[in-house]
């Protein structure tokens, strides 16, 4: 009898990896969990973070990172988690996915955890999670984002789902399920960006994934093929076939973790204009100004902007996801920083400055691991162009390990070579990384 298509990627879920394998992949999952804690840490010192705490009726902030309060459930822990971890906009990006794995799928992992689970299950659970995003994002997009779809939340719900079923050993059965009723409940809209929405995207996929765990386990039953070619989550919203053979061909070879892999961020906006942004700083150090100016054109293939839905932003909070912003911000004053993005309005000058700026989609369209942009400057007595493919943070040009450590030390107090020190040796219970984000124990042997 042959497999259905949600029963085949259940067993390729839980198939037993080598060694050789989970070593190599462990790598980035130690590095996305490293960028995540300190995306939490920082989210969580955001002002807005105080209206979830009037939600939950009690004072989150005291709560910390943890898996042992009564104060919330493990669906309202994945909630929260979701949202202060993506609230920024810090938080990794995998190409092929067209979201942020680590802010749903370490937040919902989290949420289930026991106090004596090891952080080695906790890595491959987090890897399989990417795995089947990236998987399910090679066949939905682009045309999913280009629809409008916030695949953070879409995709995400799924991922996390299996990265649950993963972590708690579930039959393959079970995993089924608890993947079909996660795809009954996701959603999520691009159109939510510059709002609360966006991050709590992120904040429901998690909340989805742990929910669906939770009713799995506890017996409810659920449609066991969400991923079918017909009359199915995946058939509404595709539209590519879902081919078995090419799952059972390209999964983990070598896995979507490591190849187009995870993209990190310098900054707090969107990781579609990184390119764009890479281009303005090397105008900017060739001595170009924005009064230098006539006109900015920044060349970009079809739908790869789709992402940046300001062109003319009115608020600076919008400007996280307007290329027209970010190079008018370095342009003129050398870089970008977080008091850029204040939830305050642009002055009718700063708005009209914006318009200089315009877009083309006239680039070739190019490798799904490339964000290939290229700036225009029209002065007055020259033109200036300015050609990025891969952007610092990305995975060929990817942050080191110690960039990503030095990025995080800025996000608090906690020392996060202590945390990386940890996670090296990953037969360590989650007990002990959360007790080090929450406390910071002087010795880790």
């Amino acid at each position: 009898m042959t497999m259905n298509n949600t029963d085949l990627a259940s067993t390729l879920l839980l198939q037993i990896p080598s060694s050789k394998t989970r070593v190599r992949l462990n790598h980035f999952a130690r590095r996305g969990l490293i960028n995540y804690l300190s995306c939490y840490l920082q989210g969580m010192e955001a002002v807005n973070i105080e209206r979830f705490s009037q939600y939950f009726g009690t004072d989150i902030r005291r709560l910390g990172l943890t898996i042992t309060t009564n104060l919330l459930s493990s669906s309202q822990r994945a909630l929260l988690y979701g949202f202060v971890a993506h609230y920024l906009d810090l938080d990794d990006v995998q190409a092929n996915f067209r979201g942020h794995p680590s802010a749903v799928i370490y937040s919902a992992l989290l949420a289930v955890s026991n106090p004596n689970d090891r952080l080695e299950d906790l890595l491959w659970a987090y890897i399989s999670g990417v795995e089947f995003a990236g998987q399910l994002g090679k066949l939905l997009n682009p045309n999913h984002a280009i629809q409008g779809w916030h695949s953070t939340g879409t995709i995400g719900s799924l991922a996390a789902a299996a990265a649950i079923g993963v972590y708690k050993h579930v039959t393959s059965s079970q995993l089924s399920a608890i993947i079909s009723l996660a795809s009954t409940q996701a959603s999520g809209q691009l159109s939510q960006e510059g709002s609360d929405g966006k991050p709590l995207n992120a904040g429901f996929a998690a909340r989805n994934a742990v929910c669906a765990y939770s009713l799995v386990s506890a017996g409810f039953s659920a449609n066991r093929d969400p991923l079918a070619n017909q009359n199915s989550w995946f058939s509404n919203l595709s539209q590519s076939p879902f081919n078995q053979q090419a799952w059972v061909t390209s999964w983990m070879h070598p896995g979507q973790i490591e190849s187009p892999g995870l993209w990190f961020k310098t900054h707090a906006f969107c990781s579609a204009a990184l390119s764009g942004y890479d281009a303005a700083r090397q105008a900017w150090k060739e001595g170009i100004r924005f009064p230098d100016c006539n006109q900015i054109i920044v060349h970009y293939p079809p739908h790869r902007d789709a992402a940046l839905t300001q062109t003319h932003p009115k608020m600076r909070l919008d400007g996280k996801f307007s290329i027209e912003y970010i190079i008018w911000q370095v342009l003129t004053k050398g870089d970008v920083h977080a008091t850029d993005f204040a939830n305050i309005s642009l002055t009718s000058e700063e708005h009209e400055q914006l318009t200089h700026i315009v877009r083309r989609h006239d680039l070739p369209i190019g490798s799904p691991t490339q964000r290939p942009v290229s700036l225009e400057l029209i002065t007055k007595s020259k033109i200036f162009r300015f050609d990025v493919k891969v952007p610092h943070g990305s995975p060929e040009n990817p942050l080191t390990d110690e960039e990503i450590i030095n990025l995080a030390n800025k996000s608090s107090e906690i020392h996060f070579e202590t945390i990386q020190t940890l996670l090296n040796n990953s037969h360590q219970s989650i007990t002990r990384l959360l007790t080090t984000i929450n406390h910071e124990p002087e010795d880790i042997k």
